[in-house]
C-alpha cells in the first residue's frame, strides 16, 4: 500500500513553479500575492512554532507541511523583505479567492511490488554474521559463496519441475558444498572444512526447506558417499578470498589482476615497514656535545687558577682573582645552558631531536619518489576518505558531485586562489580577504551551506567558476535531498545556460528530479529575456505636434 499524494507533493505540484516566477519579479513582492497564490490551490500559509507551514483549507486536522519543503525561499525571513513584510493571512481569504481545486489526496491504494522488491522479500538480506564479515573484513563469507555460485542454478531446476534431492546433491557439489540435514532443517556446508559454520540452506534458496521440497522430491535423501567421484568440482570456497575479488559477470576489471596488484602492494608495504624498522634501530639522536663542552669551560678555570697562582703571591690578592675566575666559570656554564637549550628546540622544529613516526617517515621516502611510500600515502588517504564526512550535504556543508574519478582542478580561476593539500585536493580561497571558498576533491565539490537561501545563493556565486570549469557533457549534481541546496543550484544552473553559456556548453544536472526544477528555472529566464528584448508598442495615430514658428 502507498499513499495516493501526499499534501507536500500536491503543494510543490501547484505552488513551486508560481512562486518562483513571483520572486524573479520585485513588483509582486507582496504578501497578498502569496496568499492569493496558495487560495487559488485551496491552501493557505500561516505561522507555527517560528516557521511557515501551509495547511489544508478544507481540513483542518490534517497535519501540515513546512513551507520551506514547498520552496526554500518561503521562510519568515524572506517574506519580511516583501513590500509590507510578513502579514498573516487574512480570515476572509477563501471568500476573496474562491479556490480553483483542492486537495483530495491522503488515502491510500494498492502498487505492486517491484521485481527487486519482490526478490528481496523473497530471498531476505541474508545472515548477518556473514554481512558483517564481508563489510569488515573484506572477506567472502560461505552464505555469498553459495548464493552467487549456486541460487540462479537451484532456481532454474526448481522451476523446471526437475529437482530432485541427487540434482541438488550434484549441482552442489560441483562448486564443493554438502546439503546435509541438521536437526529440523537443512544446511549447506562446505566439503573441504567441515569446521566451518554451515549456512542454513533457505538462505541459499527460499524453496531449499524440508516443508516445500519433500511435498516434490519426495523424502530427503542423504548425499552419497562417493558423490566426488561421480561429480568433479569446478571450485571451492576459499575464506581467505576478498569479497572485491569475486568474478561478477559483467565486471570491467580483472579480478585475478586485482589480486596480484594487492598482494604486490602489501609485499612492498611490509618491506617499507621492515626498512623503517631498520632505520628506528641505527637512528641516533644529534649529539650536542655538552659533556665535552662543560668540560672546556672547567679545564679553561683550572687553568687560569694555576696562572693566577703563579703570578699572584699575596694572599687576598690571590683569592680575589680565584673568585673572580669562579664567577666567570659560573657565567660560561649558564650561557652555555642556555646555548644547549636553543639548540634543542631549534632541531625539535626541525623534526630531528626525536624519531620520526613512520608516518612521517613514509611522507620523507615518498618525496624521495619511494613507490611503495607513494602506494602507502594512497592506502592512508582511501582509508582517511573511507570515514570522511565531507562525503555529505549536511547543514554545515554543500556537496556537489561530480564525474568519477575525475582529478581536481588545480589552476588559478577569476577571483579564486588555488593550494594543494597532502591529500591531492584543491583548496580555493579568495584572493582579495583570503577566505575558504571550497575545496575541490575531484569527485566532489565540497563548500559551506547558508543560514538561509540569499546567502546560499551568495556562496553558489563564488564556487560556479569551478564547477562551470569543468567538461559540460559530464555534467554535476547535489547530493542529499536538501530542497534548497538543490534549488539553488537548479536556478544558478539554469541562469548560467540561458546568459553565459552558448549552445555547445550548455550544463546538464544527472539527477533527473533537480535538473527538471533547471528546465523550469531556464523557463522562466528566457521569457524574462523574450519580454525584455521585445520593442515598445508604437501608436501610428496622427498626433498634434504642430509648434508656432519662434520669432525672430
Amino acid at each position: 500500500m502507498t499513499e495516493t499524494e501526499t499534501l507536500n507533493e500536491y503543494a510543490v505540484s501547484r505552488l513551486r513553479a508560481p512562486l518562483i516566477a513571483l520572486y524573479q519579479d520585485p513588483a509582486q513582492r507582496t504578501m497578498q500575492a502569496v496568499h492569493t497564490l496558495l487560495a487559488h490551490s485551496g491552501l493557505y500559509l500561516k505561522e507555527q512554532h517560528d516557521c511557515l507551514v501551509i495547511c489544508d483549507g478544507y481540513d483542518q486536522t490534517r497535519t501540515p507541511v513546512r513551507a520551506e519543503r514547498v520552496w526554500p525561499a518561503l521562510t519568515k525571513a524572506v517574506m519580511n523583505s516583501y513590500e509590507g513584510g510578513w502579514q498573516p493571512v487574512p480570515h476572509d481569504i477563501f471568500r476573496q479567492v474562491p479556490p480553483a481545486e483542492r486537495f483530495a489526496g491522503g488515502g491510500l491504494k494498492a502498487r505492486p511490488v517491484s521485481d527487486r522488491e519482490w526478490a528481496k522479500l523473497r530471498t531476505g538480506s541474508g545472515p548477518q554474521g556473514a554481512l558483517k564479515r564481508e563489510i569488515f573484513s573484506d572477506k567472502e563469507s560461505l552464505w555469498s559463496y553459495a548464493v552467487s555460485h549456486c541460487r540462479q542454478d537451484l532456481e532454474a531446476l526448481i522451476s523446471s519441475g526437475k529437482f530432485t534431492w541427487e540434482r541438488g546433491h550434484e549441482l552442489l557439489a560441483r562448486q564443493g558444498l554438502l546439503l546435509m540435514r541438521e536437526k529440523q532443517g537443512l544446511v549447506v556446508m562446505d566439503a573441504y572444512n567441515h569446521d566451518q559454520t554451515p549456512v542454513k540452506a533457505s538462505h541459499v534458496h527460499p524453496d531449499l526447506t524440508l516443508v516445500r521440497a519433500e511435498p516434490h522430491a519426495g523424502a530427503f535423501v542423504r548425499v552419497p558417499s562417493d558423490i566426488f567421484e561421480r561429480v568433479a568440482p569446478v571450485s571451492r570456497y576459499n575464506p581467505e578470498l576478498a569479497v572485491s575479488d569475486r568474478d561478477i559477470p559483467g565486471m570491467k576489471r580483472d579480478p585475478e589482476l586485482r589480486r596480484q596488484r594487492r598482494e604486490a602492494r602489501a609485499a612492498a608495504r611490509d618491506d617499507l615497514k621492515a626498512r623503517y624498522s631498520a632505520w628506528r634501530a641505527n637512528w641516533q639522536r644529534p649529539d650536542l656535545h655538552n659533556r665535552e663542552r662543560w668540560q672546556a669551560i672547567h679545564d679553561e678555570c683550572r687553568m687560569r687558577k694555576a696562572r693566577i697562582r703563579a703570578q699572584q703571591r699575596d694572599p687576598l690578592v690571590r683569592k680575589l682573582h680565584y673568585h673572580i675566575a669562579e664567577l666567570q666559570r659560573m657565567q660560561a656554564l649558564i650561557a652555555l645552558k642556555e646555548s644547549v637549550k636553543a639548540e634543542r628546540l631549534e632541531l625539535i622544529g626541525q623534526g630531528k631531536w626525536y624519531p620520526p613516526s613512520y608516518r612521517q617517515w613514509v611522507e620523507v621516502e615518498a618525496l624521495k619518489g619511494d613507490r611503495a611510500a607513494i602506494s602507502q600515502l594512497r592506502g592512508w588517504d582511501y582509508r582517511d576518505r573511507r570515514h570522511d564526512n565531507t562525503q555529505s550535504t549536511s547543514n554545515q556543508r554543500c556537496v556537489v558531485l561530480c564525474e568519477p574519478g575525475s582529478a581536481p582542478l588545480y589552476y588559478n580561476m577569476p577571483g579564486l586562489k588555488p593550494a594543494l593539500q597532502k591529500n591531492g585536493s584543491i583548496r580555493f580561497s579568495d584572493t582579495d580577504t583570503g577566505q575558504h571558498v571550497c575545496t575541490d576533491y575531484g569527485d566532489r565539490v565540497v563548500f559551506r551551506n547558508g543560514s538561509d537561501f540569499a546567502s546560499l545563493q551568495r556562496e553558489l556565486n563564488r564556487v560556479s567558476p569551478v564547477l562551470f570549469a569543468r567538461d559540460p557533457k559530464m555534467g554535476f549534481a547535489p547530493e542529499g535531498n536538501d530542497i534548497q541546496f538543490n534549488q539553488a543550484l537548479a536556478e544558478m544552473v539554469g541562469w548560467y545556460n540561458v546568459y553565459r553559456a552558448g549552445e555547445e556548453d550548455q550544463v546538464r544536472i544527472s539527477r533527473p528530479d533537480v535538473d527538471r526544477m533547471r528546465e523550469q528555472c531556464e523557463a522562466f529566464f528566457r521569457n524574462a529575456e523574450a519580454e525584455q528584448n521585445t520593442p515598445a508598442y508604437i501608436s501610428h495615430e496622427p498626433r498634434n505636434d504642430w509648434k508656432p514658428p519662434s520669432p525672430r
